[in-house]
């Protein structure tokens, strides 16, 4: 009698565990799609996956997939074995923790429509490398001063470079101080972060000057730009912003009233 109770016991206990397996392996599981396909789709028109590179991917190196062809603009991100990945909407950022292979699936969140792509990441830690670049010699910068529509006191301005550089999310490095009656603008350099996407092209900044200037005040204007200082005047007449500016080259105004 006690060697059958025993017998079932260890039935019971193997169903339990067999259980608690299949319910993990479920849980792991993603959303049933609608749809499955991988990046290797030839159909122009198919919905597919792009990254940069599929194989030799580094170990934390931030990695960016886009979605191409998008069912719509919100999808959900996953990773098999699961990793970190950033959301973006139609394209994301993983960051391998540990190397070895893995798929990378874009779910639409409305049809639950899927794709995937293998990649492989390989066994090397990655170092961010420097973006950052000094401008170009004889390089110029335009701006354009700006106001709000909802307020004739607000004041910044557009710039943009002349020349390209690296990176097609580059932006220019500017820094904004006030010293009594004088706006200071002091542009360093292009900047780029830790993610360089690939191309070339004009860099920009859009600089905060004032929000709330009163009328009829006349301000001085400094800006420092490739070892050179530039200076000028701001006056405000009413509702009129209007630039006194006495250079043509190094940095041009584009327009010289508001």
């Amino acid at each position: 009698m006690k060697r059958e109770k025993l017998a079932l016991l260890c039935i019971v206990l193997m169903l339990v565990q067999l259980v608690a397996c299949e319910r993990s392996k479920m849980d792991n599981e993603l959303p049933t799609p609608s749809g499955l396909r991988t990046s290797e789709d030839s159909s122009s028109s198919a919905t597919r996956i792009a990254t940069e590179k599929t194989i030799g991917i580094k170990q934390h190196e931030p990695t960016v997939f886009t979605v191409i062809n998008p069912v719509s603009q919100f999808v959900k991100w996953r990773v098999q074995p699961e990793e970190t990945i950033i959301n973006g909407g139609t394209s994301a950022t993983a960051y391998f923790q540990n190397a070895g292979k893995y798929r990378v699936f874009a779910i639409d969140s409305i049809s639950y429509d899927t794709t995937f792509i293998d990649v492989e990441v390989i066994g090397e830690e990655y170092v961010a490398p420097n973006y950052e670049q000094g401008f170009v010699e004889n390089e110029q910068l335009y701006i354009t001063p700006i106001s709000s529509p909802d307020s004739a006191n607000y004041l910044a301005f557009n710039t943009v470079t002349k020349g390209n550089y690296n990176c097609l999310n580059n932006q220019l490095a500017v820094r904004r101080d006030k010293a009594g009656d004088i706006y200071k603008l002091d542009f360093q350099g292009v900047s780029v972060g830790t993610y360089c996407q690939t191309g070339a092209t004009t860099s920009k900044a859009t600089t905060w000057i004032d929000h709330d200037v009163p009328e009829n005040v006349t301000n001085q204007l400094e800006i420092t730009f490739n070892g050179k200082t530039y200076k000028g005047t701001i006056k405000k007449v009413g509702l009129k912003f209007e630039f006194i500016w006495p250079y043509d080259s190094g940095i041009i105004f584009t327009t010289k009233s508001l």
